[in-house]
């Protein structure tokens, strides 16, 4: 049960809404999230993140020596490009700026998230997890992709409304969900 739970959250779940965009031709907005993720963390993020994690003895000192800091470091820079590519893409591509467009957005983010760093890593490997880690990792899926909905509606709020702050709002957001 708690493999058909973690298998629906992670994999099922990012391809209904893939499903869901087409359906309510909204499919644009759908990949515009998913753009937003891709870019912003496997292109962007991650690749520095690993480069700095290899061959920085401060990093690795401080990964000993001073978490705290490291995790804030990882924390806030997840904040700020996720957000700052949320925002580009909301800004420059997002066609109809609806709410219901930010929703489907939020879906792409969220649930491009799931597949790629959670469910296909996991599902490669699901004999090596416990039936609690897989219910567990499906809550936090679950909880993840409703934050990224949410966090797509602020930011579009600020594009909305030309005001760059509710961008810093999903910024600190975004960063004290992650640390925590």
């Amino acid at each position: 049960m708690d493999k058909l739970f973690f298998v629906t959250v992670t994999i099922i779940l990012p391809i209904g809404f893939c499903i869901y965009a087409l359906y309510r031709r909204s499919f644009g907005s759908f990949v515009l999230g998913v753009l937003a993720f891709v870019i912003s963390q496997m292109v962007i993020r991650i690749p520095i993140l690993n480069y700095v994690a290899i061959n920085s003895s401060t990093y690795q000192f401080w990964s000993v020596t001073k978490p705290i800091v490291v995790l804030t470091l990882l924390a806030v820079s997840a904040g700020v490009v996720e957000e700052l590519a949320r925002w580009i893409f909301m800004h420059w591509f997002l066609k109809r700026k609806t709410y219901f467009n930010g929703i489907i957005f939020g879906f792409g983010h969220g649930g491009i998230e799931a597949l790629l760093l959670v469910g296909i890593p996991v599902v490669m490997q699901m004999n090596m997890a416990s039936p609690s880690q897989l219910f567990l990792s499906g809550v936090e899926r679950l909880c993840a992709m409703a934050i990224h909905i949410c966090l797509s509606l602020i930011v579009l709020t600020g594009v909305r409304k030309g005001a760059f702050r509710y961008v810093c709002y999903a910024i600190i957001i975004h960063s004290i969900i992650n640390f925590i």
